[in-house]
């Protein structure tokens, strides 16, 4: 896709999730009333796929923070990217192929501006930070030409809770790269679609309680 695509979608995530929380806020809370409560623990994970250069880019997610009010969560993740791109190293004095990987951190925000029964649709966008670098088939454990990358993943995403135990999500993002590893050719800025799991622990926090509760009265 092209500069300008990127950008024009980037706009639109950006906008649509501005104006979503801001009605949300005008109709129900402040920001202050929602910090005010008290936060429950949030943890899920998740897929995002991409095709870069045509082949598949799957990145893997692991997501904790604290939710507030069932509608905003903060948190911090670990994502790591296994690809079916390759690029040539030199390792033991010959020229061989060698697999591309990426891993980094992501501080995530999460805004939930619509909830009715099962559902939910929300908007969550990260930043990351981590290495990119290219591992040699013969040694997986080896790393060439590592280097710092830099990126913004905002998407749109709907969740559909079973229970209200689980909620399993699909969406649609944008990766965006601030900063590219210099030494590798490929461009990880991609369109991408997201599958998650939500584990919801406020109900199983609440069920815990009601059963110290029974037990002590």
């Amino acid at each position: 896709m092209r500069f300008y695509g990127k950008v024009t979608l980037f706009v639109l995530l950006l906008v649509s999730c501005k104006l979503s929380f801001a009605q949300q806020i005008n109709l129900n809370d402040s920001l202050r009333d929602i910090f005010h409560t008290k936060p429950s623990f949030s943890a899920k994970m998740d897929s995002w796929n991409a095709f870069i250069a045509g082949r598949s880019a799957k990145t893997t997610g692991i997501k904790a923070g604290i939710r507030f009010k069932k509608v905003l969560t903060l948190g911090l993740g670990y994502n790591f990217i296994r690809t079916d791109l390759q690029d040539s190293v030199t390792y033991n004095g010959t020229f061989q192929p060698g697999d591309l990987r990426m891993r980094y951190i992501t501080p995530f925000v999460e805004y939930t501006f619509y909830q009715k029964g099962p559902w939910e649709v929300s908007c969550p966008l990260q930043f990351g930070i981590g290495k990119s670098y290219v591992v040699p088939q013969e040694n997986s454990s080896a790393r060439f030409r590592e280097n710092t990358i830099l990126l913004y993943e905002p998407a749109i995403a709907v969740d559909y809770k079973v229970l209200n135990l689980f909620a399993f999500g699909a969406g649609y993002g944008y990766r965006i790269m601030l900063l590219n590893n210099k030494e590798i050719n490929q461009q990880f800025s991609s369109p991408m679609y997201v599958i998650r799991f939500r584990v919801i622990f406020e109900t199983i926090t609440k069920a815990i309680h009601k059963r110290r509760e029974k037990t002590t009265s």
